[in-house]
């Protein structure tokens, strides 16, 4: 039986696993632009908050943003995420923290990216799915 928001469970140990485990899908299918596997871990209502961007709303606006574009010159390589802190309420969990990676041209050169986010998960039919996911560049160094 879920907890009502407001109230944490006394072990959400499961949840916090599966929502690690989500996060983790969601690097490996962002590195192997897998947009279909990304679009199953975001609500079907959910919204992004990319940087410099307006919010996107829905299942189009968001599977547009992540597909993949042709032709483009740099590809993702490497995407790790790093909770800060992960909290669960019942069926909504509030996840902080950084993500870092890489990107790479055709030439084999890499671009090193970092930066901060903010998801609210939900749990829908019993999977962890995103529902708000708004994250920002960092510009500064790792670790300060």
């Amino acid at each position: 039986m879920a907890c009502p928001i407001g109230v944490q469970a006394a072990d959400d140990s499961e949840d916090r696993a599966a929502i690690e485990a989500q996060a983790a899908a969601f690097s490996r299918a962002y590195v192997s632009g897998e947009t279909d596997t990304l679009m199953a871990i975001y609500a079907p209502d959910a919204s992004i908050v990319p940087t410099n961007r307006p919010i996107l709303k829905g299942e189009e606006k968001i599977r547009q943003y992540w597909t993949p574009r042709d032709g483009a010159k740099w590809h993702p390589v490497r995407h790790e995420i790093t909770s800060e802190e992960l909290t669960v309420h019942g069926d909504v969990a509030t996840d902080i923290g950084y993500f870092e990676g890489a990107s790479a041209n055709d030439d084999g050169e890499e671009r090193a990216f970092r930066g901060a986010y903010l998801i609210t998960w939900r749990k829908i039919a019993g999977v962890w799915r995103i529902q708000h996911d708004i994250w920002n560049s960092l510009k500064v160094p790792a670790g300060d």
